[in-house]
Order: structure tokens, then sequence, then C-alpha cells
């Protein structure tokens, strides 16, 4: 598990300068047009409420920058029609160096934003109002014969030497509403016991502390104003001790966001009233231990961040 990304005069490369001008840090709304950044092993992946826009690989040796075919064609999800576009286009530093191509970002940030759906949408929403942020969309690697590895939506720094990683759910989602045992309820202990094995905890926390460096230096190159996102990584950066939280929480959101109007945006809000009233939300607390956050409504999540994970009930 490791967090690694070269850094360059950017200035050299106006289409990746331009992708940094729409970052948006935790702690700010998207708005129209924003992007989110999570850093991974010699690349940084930009997002648009959830939907992966463009991986930014910057190592020693080179720079260059993948976008899916769909997004590079504009073929946005309402609109599309014939073959399906698979794979991804790659672009050089030679292309990344021409003024000219930054007209392009737009193109992909909005072709990019029509395939958001709520549960990543809700999310966007959550980074808006935890500047603690720190990643998102994580992936866990899979080893000693593992066949696959948990993922996360949300990575939070808590208390300035914490990390918390949090589930993202919408109501409608049958992985917490199934009469069996719920899907949600084995994620949970298969996390924990990934990050139960020898060293493993030390490792996420090291490329957590890499990471938060790499973003300091970033959003500086970037020309970002200070901000709480800053201060919660550097205060990572720079703790003596931090920790991986080893119990990750679900956080529901019974709402639709603002703008979603895909496939299933009508039930939301009625499966969020079922949610309550046929005892999911008890159940998964009280039967199976979960912790959960649930939101309501947009402004919600404005006016009330995901809590500490530390020390929280089993």
């Amino acid at each position: 598990f490791i967090r690694r990304f070269e850094a360059r005069d950017w200035d050299a490369f106006p289409v990746v300068r331009t992708l940094l001008d729409c970052w948006k840090l935790p702690g700010e709304a998207s708005d129209s047009d924003g992007l989110r950044l999570a850093l991974r092993n010699g690349y940084a992946n930009f997002y648009r409420k959830g939907q992966s826009v463009a991986k930014l690989h910057s190592t020693a040796t080179q720079v260059k920058l993948e976008i899916h075919k769909a997004y590079v064609a504009r073929r946005r999800k309402p609109e599309s029609r014939g073959e399906a576009l698979v794979g991804y286009d790659r672009f050089d530093e030679a292309w990344l160096s021409d003024p000219a191509n930054c007209a392009h970002v737009a193109d992909w940030i909005d072709t990019a934003g029509s395939y958001a759906g709520s549960e990543k949408s809700i999310v966007d929403e959550l980074i808006a109002a935890n500047p603690g942020t720190i990643d998102i969309e994580m992936g866990l690697p899979a080893y000693d014969g593992e066949k696959s590895a948990p993922r996360m939506d949300l990575v939070l720094v808590e208390g300035g030497n914490r990390i918390a990683f949090w589930e993202a759910k919408c109501t409608d989602n049958a992985e917490i509403r199934a009469r069996a045992e719920p899907h949600v309820v084995q994620q949970v202990p298969t996390y924990e016991e990934w990050m139960a094995k020898p060293g493993r905890a030390a490792d996420v926390v090291a490329a957590y502390r890499d990471a938060a460096a790499i973003m300091v230096e970033l959003a500086t190159a970037a020309g970002k104003p200070d901000s709480s996102a800053l201060a919660s990584w550097r205060a990572l950066r720079d703790a003596g001790e931090a920790m991986a939280i080893g119990r990750p929480g679900v956080v529901i959101g019974g709402y639709c966001p603002d703008g979603f109007t895909g496939r299933g945006a009508e039930l939301i809000a009625a499966r969020a009233q079922s949610f309550e009233a046929r005892g999911h939300r008890s159940r998964l607390v009280e039967k199976f231990g979960l912790t959960l956050a649930c939101y309501a409504s947009a402004d919600e999540v404005k006016a009330r961040p995901l809590p500490p994970l530390a020390g929280a009930a089993r």
C-alpha cells in the first residue's frame, strides 16, 4: 500500500495546470465543474462526483495523462448510443504542454459528471463537509493469495493523527436492507481482518503520511489558499505518532443528491422512510454492531460532519 507522486513544474504542462485549477480541496463544494483528487502509487486520480475523470501519472521519467475513451469522445451517459467505448486514450508530455489542449478539460469533466451515481454524489457532498478527507475510492491491495481486498469510499484524518475509513450507501441499496444478513455486515469485518494482519496497519499509516506531505506540496504548487484541509494534512504529516482506526464506519444517505436525475432517484426518499420504519437502521446497529452516520438531506450533511470513529461504540 503506497502513495507516491513526483513533483514537477506544473506550469510547463498547461493541461495539467487546468486540472489542478479545477481541484476543489476537501471542505469546499465541488460546484458545477470542480474536481476531487486522490493519490495512488505513481499517479493522481481526478474525480467528478466519484467518476474518474483523469489519471495523471508522474514518475521520475515521464508525465502522462489517461482519459477514458468515452470522455474523449464526449459520449455522455444519457445520450450514449452505439458501440461501447472501452479503454483509455493516453496523452504525452508534448500534448500536455500545448495550451490549445486546455479546452478539452471542461468537456472531460462535463462528460464524466453525466455518469455520476447517487452514492458517489453524496460522498462528494461529504467531502465538502469534512475537510479532513485525505482519500476517496480507496482500494487496499490483495496479498497472500487473497482474491480481492476491501475498498472504502472515504478516508479521513481525525484529530491530526488518526486515519478513519467510511463506506457509503444510499437507503435504496439492497446491501443495507436484506432480510438475511446484509452484505455491508460482511464488508466491515473483511476490512478489519485485512488491517489486523501483521504490518498492514503500519503500511497504511506510512502511506497516508506520505500522501499528506504530497497533497500539501501539490496544493501549494497549485496555488490553493490555506485551509482546514491543508491544516489537517500538515498535522498528519508532522504527527509524532499516527494510527489507523481498525473498524470502519458506514455512512447512509437517505436523500437524492442535488442535480442527480439517474435511475432510482425517485425511490431514495421513499426507501429512506422504510429504512427507518422497517427497522433496518436499528438492526444494523443493535444486532450487527455497525457504526452508522445517517443523513436525511444535503443540508444535514453540511451541518453535521462525520463523527469521530476513535472510541466509537461497536
